[in-house]
């Protein structure tokens, strides 16, 4: 099973998180603020209730195509190190998802170097 954690800006988004997790049978947490303050509250947070430590992984999943690449900083250093900041520090594997927009004539190169400059 998984836990998730949503996150939007919006505050009319949490009513069709729910909905959603609700039609997919997943547990969901829907908070309403910016992102970066989100991930920072993820620092601190305790692993949800029921789950025990051992083979965890966090995906984080970034949905801005146009500005999904400024979160990097924030997860770099864990993707760098494999050291999670999460959760009180508790040992898992970290899968960053960025939605990207690029240029049609050369789809990847733009992004490659962001991400890569940022890590």
């Amino acid at each position: 099973g998984c836990h998730v954690y949503a996150n939007d800006l919006n505050p009319e988004s949490a009513p069709t998180i729910e909905r959603n997790a609700d039609l997919n049978s997943v547990r969901v947490e829907s908070f309403t603020g910016c992102a970066r303050d989100f991930l920072r509250k993820l620092r601190t947070m305790p692993l949800p209730h029921g789950v025990e430590s051992g083979d965890l992984r966090l995906h984080v999943v970034l949905k801005l195509p146009g500005s999904s690449l400024e979160f990097l900083d924030m997860l770099a250093e864990p993707l760098r190190t494999s050291e999670s900041v999460f959760f009180c520090g508790m040992a898992m594997q970290l899968v960053a998802h960025f939605y990207c927009l690029a240029p049609r004539d050369a789809p990847t190169e733009p992004i490659l170097e962001r991400v890569l400059a940022g890590l």
